[in-house]
């Protein structure tokens, strides 16, 4: 007889030594690798400047490297790929960035040996690979990411898994790594070389998932599929086709030979079972006639036993029948008694409940009387909280002179909270210096003075530099955490500061003392923070109109016609609007300026060093052309903004009409635009057809620069990512112009009012309401077109302009 056990185990020793033979043999073929030619990208390395060409070197060494097989060359193959990655990274090089992240996925985790990052890990690292070739569309990419998975995940069947699931994702991977490649073979742009190259990683996919199917799944029919298409591109006489045949047919003897040794075995067992069921019914047949004598003897006895049970049944049968009786004549006077005593309590519980609910009725009503008394308090005193802060902040905004703008806020907060002393300060961040501009102790006002933002323990300071208030209820707790100010009177106790925000950065701190102490409850802590940021616009307004004064001549003229059309309501405002859409420009010349200044000192160091190479010197001078055509650009569209509001005040301008081509001029508005886009999440999509028409310049550069402005500041408005798309077709003998982003859309209380002045949802940001406005203007009066737009909430807004090609 054979034994099972024995030949199962001897299949599973075989089966671990053809695997073992099979490693080391595809160990032995892929570490001949092409050691010259790792010598000559070795070389090339050194010498590569390119950081392209730099990164596809990397990647073929860590291929060539990990093609070896060998345990000292998979760390240098490691080290390649994640320099590969780490360059492909930072230039953004997304074919060399997946080539990169295939290389470290191969040599991430050694399956022979379990060492290396986790499993996931590296599934996670083609993942990215393959996703970065479909996003780049590099088919061959993408079929070698497949095979790799493909490979990985058959590996992983032998050693870490006894069902098929690795093996079945390995066969998903290799048959779509061999459809891809059928793909390419089909196109005709592929030179003989490419093809014969893609015909031959087709024989070997197909040849791998015979071997799969033939010994990870046991599916020879399957086995022998993939063997005949294997055949048909690899040709008959290949060693490994034959091998596969060979080891398929060898499976199906061994099958046929366990199939007969297990009916044989079956066969021998039946007879033995047979004799051996003959032996024991003859044995169990004496034995049963004895055992029938004894079990007729215990019959008669228990049948005497059964009778004498029986009478005694009888008699206890008859006590028990009266006891019934007796039981039943209790249990009728049980329920008569307890009908009684529920009713009982029944008419108790609803007397007591009827009680209880007119207690809790009474007590609800006094508590809701007291609630209503409260609220009434409350709202009487928050409307009158919120009129005078309404008052305070059309107080503050209405001027545009700094003392004044102080001089009321200080006013009305010791009108509104206790308040001994006062104090404002401005940031300078060129001197990094904060400024006490207003400082009063007692009602007299306080010689000015200066701090370094350095000294973090001034609370003023800290307050600037953290963005973040500060609340001290007595002086005691001004020196346990750390915070001193000298000038502070020695009686104050109490003590508030807040920063002023415009545009999200600080511009400086307000803080107000006291001599109770504890003086600055919740309440009045929200009444200064709302009274800092109307201070912070009044403030902010007063220093743009202070910084743009040089140009208040120039809009002396709109000035006169704005209040003749009865179109704004007061020099200040049309100033804080010119501020707001002036700031554009020269924020991003400034932000250029500063560039070129730290790219300046940068080439500076590096030519002082004695380092400085070739690239070194062309980065620099490609920095300074771009930042150099950017202040140019924003000094002009600063400029011509200023002409731009004389234009929209009296609806013509003064800007000559001249021939241009839109295309171009519109692509330089928007390099100017790209400081406001740079290192965050938005993206421009931009189809200009190139035309010439005869117009007005600024006007379109104008109408772009709000577009942009308005889809930052509202559109995107606490949005990860944003689309802008920019479309001027021509249409006939006018200029079609579409403008849309994928914002949050206008809100839908403004959307009747978006091209009336100083509306804006952003007025605590610092936004005047004038930019809509200004484009309408320019498009219908100066340009002598149409505008119309279409939103929704959250899913953007699309505007359509209709402008002639000759004005």
């Amino acid at each position: 007889m054979i034994d099972i056990k024995l030949f199962m185990y001897f299949k599973q020793i075989s089966k671990l030594v053809f695997v073992w033979w099979l490693a080391g043999s595809l160990t032995q073929v892929n570490a001949q690798c092409d050691c010259g030619r790792i010598d000559q990208l070795e070389k090339l390395l050194r010498n590569e400047t390119s950081t392209r060409k730099r990164i596809d070197v990397f990647n073929e060494l860590s291929a060539q490297y990990f093609a070896t097989k060998q345990k000292v060359d998979i760390p240098k193959a490691r080290k390649y790929a994640n320099e590969a990655l780490n360059k492909a990274r930072e230039s953004n090089y997304k074919k060399g960035k997946a080539a990169a992240l295939f290389n470290k996925a191969n040599v991430n985790y050694d399956v022979s040996r379990g060492e290396g990052a986790d499993f996931n890990t590296t599934v996670s690292l083609y993942d990215q690979a393959r996703a970065l070739y479909e996003e780049i569309g590099d088919k061959q990419g993408l079929a070698r990411v497949y095979e790799g998975l493909g490979n990985f995940y058959y590996a992983n069947a032998y050693l870490t898994s006894s069902n098929n699931t690795n093996t079945r994702k390995a066969v998903e991977y290799l048959e779509k790594a061999e459809l891809i490649r059928e793909e390419l073979l089909k196109k005709s742009n592929l030179s003989e070389e490419q093809k014969e190259y893609e015909r031959n990683q087709i024989g070997t996919t197909l040849s791998k998932l015979s071997e799969i199917y033939s010994d990870g799944l046991g599916e020879d029919d399957k086995a022998l599929e993939f063997h005949e298409r294997a055949n048909q591109i690899l040709g008959e006489n290949d060693d490994n086709i034959q091998a596969q045949l060979g080891n398929i047919y060898r499976k199906r003897a061994e099958e046929k030979n366990r199939k007969q040794n297990q009916t044989l075995m079956i066969v021998l067992i039946g007879v033995a079972l047979l004799l051996l069921l003959a032996v024991g019914l003859v044995v169990n047949i004496g034995r049963t006639q004895k055992k029938n004598r004894l079990l007729g003897e215990q019959r008669a006895k228990l049948a005497r036993t059964n009778k004498m049970i029986e009478e005694k049944n009888e008699l206890i049968e008859a006590k028990n029948q009266q006891m019934e009786s007796h039981n039943q004549e209790l249990a009728e006077l049980n329920k008569k008694m307890n009908r009684v005593n529920k009713e009982v309590e029944l008419t108790n519980f609803e007397l007591n409940e009827k009680n209880e609910e007119i207690k809790q009725t009474a007590e609800a009503l006094k508590q809701q009387s007291d609630a209503l008394e409260n609220q009434k308090l409350k709202l009487e005193k928050a409307y009158e909280t919120i009129t005078l802060l309404s008052q305070v902040g059309q107080d503050l905004t209405a001027s545009l002179d700094f003392e004044k703008t102080l001089n009321t806020l200080q006013s009305r907060v010791k009108e509104m909270m206790p308040v001994d002393g006062f104090t404002v300060s401005i940031l300078d961040t060129q001197s990094n210096e904060l400024h006490v501009r207003f400082a009063a102790e007692f009602g007299d006002r306080k010689p000015t003075s200066s701090m370094s933002m350095d000294d973090t323990h001034h609370p003023a300071v800290w307050c600037v530099k953290n963005n973040h208030q500060i609340i001290i209820n007595q002086r005691e707790d001004l020196h346990s955490q750390s915070f001193y100010d000298t000038s502070l009177h020695e009686s104050f106790n109490s003590m508030m500061y807040y920063p002023m925000l415009h545009e999200d950065k600080v511009i400086g701190a307000v803080s107000v003392q006291s001599r109770l102490i504890a003086a600055y409850t919740p309440y009045y802590a929200d009444i200064f923070k709302t009274l800092v940021l109307y201070a912070s616009i009044a403030i902010s307004n007063a220093e743009n109109y202070r910084t743009l004064n040089g140009a208040l001549n120039n809009l002396k003229t709109t000035q006169d016609q704005l209040v003749e059309a009865e179109k704004m309501a007061s020099l200040g405002n049309l100033v804080a609007g010119v501020a707001h859409e002036i700031n554009t420009p020269v924020g991003i010349g400034v932000t250029a300026a500063s560039r070129l200044d730290s790219k300046t000192k940068e080439f500076s160091e590096v030519y002082k060093s004695g380092k400085m190479k070739r690239t070194d010197l062309e980065k620099f001078l490609q920095t300074n052309q771009e930042g150099t055509k950017i202040i140019l650009n924003n000094l002009d569209r600063a400029a011509k903004l200023v002409q731009g509001f004389k234009q929209v005040a009296v609806g013509q301008s003064n800007e000559e009409k001249q021939k241009f081509n839109l295309k171009v001029y519109l692509e330089d508005t928007l390099i100017a635009l790209q400081p406001k886009l740079k290192n965050k999440p938005y993206t421009l999509d931009v189809d200009i057809d190139d035309l010439t028409i005869e117009s007005y310049s600024g006007a379109y550069s104008q109408i772009v620069t709000n577009l942009v402005m308005n889809s930052i500041i509202h559109g995107f408005k606490d949005r990860e990512e944003g689309k802008i798309s920019l479309s001027v077709k021509a249409n006939g003998d006018r200029v079609k112009m579409v403008y849309s982003d994928d914002g949050n859309g206008i809100a839908p209380e403004i959307i009747d009012k978006v091209f009336d002045p100083f509306v804006t949802t952003n007025r605590e940001g610092g936004g005047t309401g004038l930019g809509m406005n200004i484009l309408y203007n320019i498009v219908v009066q100066q340009l002598k077109g149409k505008v119309e737009f279409k939103t929704a909430v959250n899913e953007g807004v699309t505007f359509v302009f209709d402008l002639p090609m000759n004005v």
